[in-house]
């Protein structure tokens, strides 16, 4: 969208921009700049060029647009920001609503400009994480782990960039329906029995969870430590038939009831 709002300026735009920055003088030349001052000079009115060339006063008007829209969005999708909820109040105040209708605008405009909020290390992405999740392919006694999250519960090397956000807050996440985590297991899982050529009838994944204890607001000397030191735990597993995933869920885990 930047690339587009700068291809639409006018090159006398540019011009004083420059000026503005050196204090010396700067102009450029087009070829159809005299052609268009004559056109003008005749017609007496801005017009379409044959050729298709926009004038300055149509590109004026399209920037005009863009940068009314653009700051029309800005405020409209920054209200989606947690610091609403976090500090100005809760989901049913004025500040809830605002919350609500950034999240509703931005659902709808994201998808061809890119305009979207972006939180980083809010509270609500850690607050009650009590467990993480890790993959194991299971063959002939042999175990191989899918690189999403190694064996230390560190993150592997699907787990990096626009992935990193996919597995940790939209598929292993604790606030994810089971339904939708299995859904989005089976993504990962797809793309790294293709990479790896593995059969896909009759293949078994178990799936290991391990409890995590999690605090905002007390400090606790050690707790990485403690955290990385804990015991995986069985949670379940899915066998691959034909592109189609049977999860078998244990029940403490279906039930969500693992613990810190």
């Amino acid at each position: 969208m930047v690339g587009f709002l700068l291809g639409c300026m006018p090159t006398d735009i540019y011009a004083a921009i420059y000026k503005k920055v050196t204090g010396s003088q700067f102009a450029f030349h087009h070829p159809t700049d005299e052609l268009e001052s004559k056109d003008h000079e005749q017609t007496g009115k801005s017009g379409s060029r044959k050729n298709g060339i926009i004038i300055p006063g149509l590109q004026k008007k399209v920037i005009a647009a863009y940068l009314c829209f653009w700051l029309i969005s800005l405020v409209i999708i920054h209200f989606r920001s947690p610091f609403y909820l976090t500090y100005a109040g809760d989901k049913n105040s004025l500040w809830g609503t605002a919350y609500n209708i950034g999240a509703y605008y931005k659902a709808r405009v994201y998808p061809f400009t890119g305009f979207s909020t972006h939180g980083l290390y809010v509270d609500s992405h850690f607050q009650n994480y009590t467990y993480q999740i890790k993959l194991i392919y299971s063959h002939d006694d042999k175990n191989s782990i899918v690189p999403v999250i190694r064996s230390n519960g560190m993150a592997g090397i699907y787990d990096v960039g626009r992935n990193h956000i996919y597995w940790t807050f939209r598929t292993a996440w604790p606030h994810v329906s089971k339904e939708v985590m299995e859904k989005r297991m089976k993504r990962f899982v797809l793309f790294w029995m293709g990479k790896n050529d593995i059969d896909m009838d009759g293949s078994v994944f178990k799936i290991f969870t391990r409890p995590l204890k999690v605090s905002l607001t007390d400090f606790s000397e050690g707790l990485w430590h403690e955290n990385i030191s804990r015991e995986w735990k069985l949670s379940g597993k899915f066998i691959v038939h034909n592109d189609e995933f049977e999860y078998k869920w244990l029940r403490e885990f279906r039930e969500g009831l693992i613990s810190q």
